[in-house]
């Protein structure tokens, strides 16, 4: 079952600028939304008092965030979005209620920031817990992850004109797990870090701000039939030694 195709919901976004496409709503329309937020490192400051400094995650304003606050920003509108905290890291563990997400030929998962020139930490897990790939990812200054519209247009995230004043334009990066996991292992979750660490030393970095995330494959891809084969041909020489032994 898709839990959410980003077509309409990307479309309902103010489109600005003129720019050709090189990220368009069609690359990105067959995503699997991460629907689930599993857990965070908010502070309870963040709950108790609206103190911008004590808060891990904040919204436009900027506004405190309380757990709630936060899973409806990262998992149902990318107008919505959440900006960095005032802390040197912090983490969004986000999961796939309803399906499971594999690795599968091509980009895997998509991670949504809300304009550019940032960085961010990305954690994937299988569904034992173990972290089974982490990286940190750049969204560049030049514009070359912004996702454009069927029309070549901008997609801004708010914003009072045709370039984005006020807002900023959605961009999209992409993550091919290749051999870290296989195909048939579904992964458990996914943890995003964003921060003062993941800001480099550049003075034009921007916090990073996080929209949404998501996967590309909900079937799982069989192991090779001539690895299985090997594998229980060791698995035989291994039994098969075992007995001369003995």
């Amino acid at each position: 079952m898709k839990q959410l195709t980003l077509t309409g919901i990307l479309l309902t976004l103010i489109s600005a600028s003129t720019q050709a496409a090189t990220i368009s709503v069609g690359n990105i329309s067959d995503i699997y939304v991460a629907n689930q937020l599993l857990g965070s490192s908010t502070s309870a400051e963040c709950d108790a008092a609206p103190n911008t400094t004590d808060c891990d995650f904040l919204k436009p304003g900027p506004v405190a965030l309380d757990s709630a606050a936060l899973a409806t920003a990262v998992t149902s509108d990318p107008a919505n979005y959440v900006a960095a905290p005032y802390r040197n890291s912090a983490y969004i563990d986000l999961g796939f209620n309803g399906y499971d997400i594999y690795n599968g030929i091509g980009d895997d998962l998509v991670v949504f920031i809300v304009g550019n020139s940032t960085n961010f930490g990305l954690d994937v897990f299988d569904n034992t817990g173990a972290v089974i790939s982490s990286d940190t990812y750049h969204v560049p200054a030049d514009g070359s992850s912004t996702v454009f519209d069927k029309d070549g247009n901008w997609l801004c995230v708010s914003g009072s004109d045709s370039s984005c004043t006020g807002g900023a334009a959605l961009s999209a990066i992409f993550i091919d797990l290749e051999d870290s996991i296989a195909g048939d292992v579904a992964l458990g979750g996914i943890r995003i870090l964003i921060g003062e660490d993941y800001n480099g030393t550049d003075a034009l970095q921007t916090r990073p701000r996080l929209s949404l995330a998501g996967g590309f494959h909900v079937t799982p891809v069989p192991i090779p039939l001539p690895i299985v084969l090997f594998a229980s041909g060791l698995g035989l020489l291994g039994w098969i030694g075992r007995r001369r032994k003995s």
